[in-house]
């Protein structure tokens, strides 16, 4: 597959290419086109078109932003011994997402034929979205699939394997085969290689759930074997029966969302000159003249937007070694991760005086270091960041860095003021040129060329010309109807809605006095994962408070964080299966969190809150590692402390 972006309707798509199809695939694809061109479906892909080469064929759909399933499953705080409610709570509203799209799917009178964990995709609100077709109809006969046996995989229904009709009943089995796999944490059907797989699939059973997890309600488990029949007759007869069979159990999908965290980043416009002045900085790197570039603005004005699109230009080139890192909350020196290693050295001695140039000297071939949010870091970490941006300043590593913060500390104590190598990049505000660049009129029309304009100078006013600001203001206003989003750019509309002040939701005090126990910021996603409160509730609050402008959104890391639930929080909400919580939050920190561990000291407080005293070991273990990794030998040796006393009292 391959991403691109299509400039006729100004929006990112996917091509699927098909290698020299003959006549009756490429007839497949086109009623495949056909059919899938009007479902309009939150859950379901939207493809646009079918092209022809003359040798090949491409399949253009939306691209779908999110995680593919098994990806997302694995960052959930769940372990391998997690209960059946643990479990159930993040598959149901998936499942009945996917429940949606499929039946979506049918009603126009297609089947999908390759639902698998690959092909459900899975968003930052927990939506998932069926991508990927298996190109072919449900009524054609004897499509013989058997040499397009996925070896380990096991998802398709064996009808399809032993070339008889193809039915839309074949996607009620693989549907299935996803929900045993995450049920279970098994496959229906396994096999270490296509000839035990083609093995499983003779054998035509399907060991009941309650083999691997006595504890799955009896319920449950007889829908998920009747789906997955081995007679296609004896299923369910439609997806509007498998819903009926789940009743109450099912809890709804998430719907779709105008928020600042769940929608694609608007298009980089305003900071062309930037790109170009970064051109030349790598150029002038793999001539062999490394640089450091300062880049400092206030919140909002575009730092780490800028930053995202300097390091996919510097991607570009397969010569460059690239590193972007941050300083995170409670965690500032994960902006080391990733780029800092150094040879290890004893913890109980003083670290070398050289460690930089040692850390340095490990980097392989010209590199780019762009760090982010550094008005953060303590003066240990920052001292290494300037040694390192002084051994580029004097040319002594080839290497561009870039330093990124609101306000940079002073330099001059390892650079001189007046060096060649080092530039400052300047964001001034957003012109009102760029905020057009941003709308699209709703015709060619002059009038709505006007429309357009008008919108643009109000826009701009507003946000006083910065870019964080704008996106907000760009989001409340498609929040209420005046603009609408198309692609990448927005068309302003005349009217739109009007749209009265929402009461507070009524677990918003319960949000706030969880976000003020976990500690500010906070990640978006652990809030929406790991509370014990209905995640519909935590998004209906998160978004109230977004158009209330009570909370503040900011991207650090690549994660969104919020803060000013604390601030809003009430001593007299009490709150309950506080323990737990904790678990689910350090669970989702260990597989959410840096792989150096240098945010790891925070998960073991958590679970010293959950009382789970040798997990809070395990993690003060990691994180005393990481800072030794790092030359932290006084933190190293007070973490190990830390971990050696939870060892003893557990």
């Amino acid at each position: 597959m391959v991403a691109a972006l299509d400039v006729r309707g100004d929006c990112e798509v996917v091509l699927k290419r098909l290698r020299a199809p003959d006549r009756n695939a490429i007839r497949r694809l086109r009623s495949v086109e056909l059919s899938y061109e009007k479902i309009d479906h939150p859950n379901v892909m939207h493809v646009v078109e079918l092209l022809q080469t003359r040798t090949d064929a491409w399949l253009v759909s939306n691209r779908v932003r999110g995680r593919e399933l098994l990806a997302w499953w694995s960052r959930l705080p769940l372990h391998a011994t997690s209960r059946f409610e643990d479990r159930w709570r993040y598959l149901s509203p998936v499942l009945s997402g996917l429940l949606d799209g499929l039946d979506a799917i049918h009603q126009a009178s297609v089947a999908h034929l390759d639902i698998k964990p690959a092909n459900i995709v899975v968003d930052g609100a927990g939506r998932p979205t069926l991508v990927g077709t298996g190109f072919a109809e449900p009524s054609e006969d004897g499509i013989d699939l058997a040499d397009d046996l996925d070896a380990r995989s096991g998802f398709r229904a064996p009808e399809l394997l032993d070339g008889f009709a193809v039915s839309r009943l074949a996607d009620q089995f693989s549907l299935g085969a996803v929900l045993y796999l995450l049920l279970t944490g098994r496959r229906a059907l396994a096999g270490r290689n296509d000839a035990e797989l083609k093995h499983a699939y003779e054998v035509g059973r399907v060991q009941p759930l309650r083999e691997w997890r006595p504890e799955t309600p009896v319920d449950i488990e007889d829908i998920v074997l009747r789906m997955m029949d081995w007679d296609p007759e004896k299923r369910f007869a439609n997806v509007t029966e498998v819903r009926a069979a789940f009743g109450h159990m099912l809890q709804p999908a998430p719907q779709g969302a105008v928020a600042e965290w769940l929608v694609p980043p608007a298009p980089f416009v305003g900071r062309q000159s930037l790109v170009g002045f970064f051109r030349k900085r790598l150029l002038d790197l793999k001539l062999g003249q490394p640089s450091v570039v300062r880049l400092e603005g206030p919140a909002g004005s575009g730092k780490t937007r800028l930053l995202i699109e300097w390091a996919r230009q510097a991607a570009d080139d397969p010569s460059l070694n690239v590193h972007r890192a941050s300083c995170l909350p409670n965690s500032p020196r994960a902006v080391l991760s990733g780029w800092f290693e150094p040879p290890s050295c004893d913890p109980s001695q003083a670290p070398p005086k050289d460690l930089v140039d040692q850390a340095l000297a490990r980097l392989k071939g010209p590199t780019v270091l762009l760090l982010d949010d550094l008005d953060d870091l303590d003066s240990s970490a920052w001292a290494r960041v300037l040694r390192a941006a002084a051994s580029a300043a004097e040319g002594r590593s080839n290497l561009l860095i870039v330093l990124a913060a609101r306000s940079l500390p002073d330099t001059s104590s390892m650079i001189e003021s007046d060096n060649v190598r080092v530039f400052s990049a300047g964001l001034p505000p957003f012109r009102l040129s760029a905020v057009i660049d941003l709308l699209r009129p709703e015709s060619d029309d002059p009038e709505d060329e006007e429309i357009r304009d008008s919108a643009a100078e109000n826009l701009h006013t507003e946000a006083e010309g910065l870019p964080g600001a704008l996106v907000r203001v760009l989001l409340r206003e498609q929040r209420g109807g005046r603009l609408l989003r198309t692609g990448r750019h927005w068309v302003p509309r005349l009217g739109g809605d009007l749209v009265a002040p929402k009461a507070v939701p009524p677990l918003a005090p319960h949000v706030w006095a969880w976000m003020n126990a976990l500690g500010e910021p906070i990640e978006v996603q652990l809030l929406m994962t790991c509370l014990p409160l209905p995640p519909a509730a935590v998004r209906e609050t998160l978004l109230w408070g977004a158009n209330e402008g009570q909370l503040t959104f900011r991207l650090r890391g690549g994660r969104w964080y919020v803060t000013g639930g604390a601030a809003a929080a009430s001593t007299s909400i009490e709150l309950y299966s506080v323990r737990e919580t904790h678990g689910r939050v350090a669970r989702w920190l260990r597989n959410n969190g840096d792989s150096s561990g240098l945010a790891a000291e925070r998960e073991a407080e958590h679970w010293r809150q959950a009382g789970e005293l040798s997990e809070a070991a395990n993690a003060y273990e990691t994180a005393a590692r990481a800072s030794a990794s790092i030359g932290a030998n006084s933190d190293s040796r007070r973490l190990a402390n830390l971990a050696a006393t939870f060892r003893r009292v557990r």
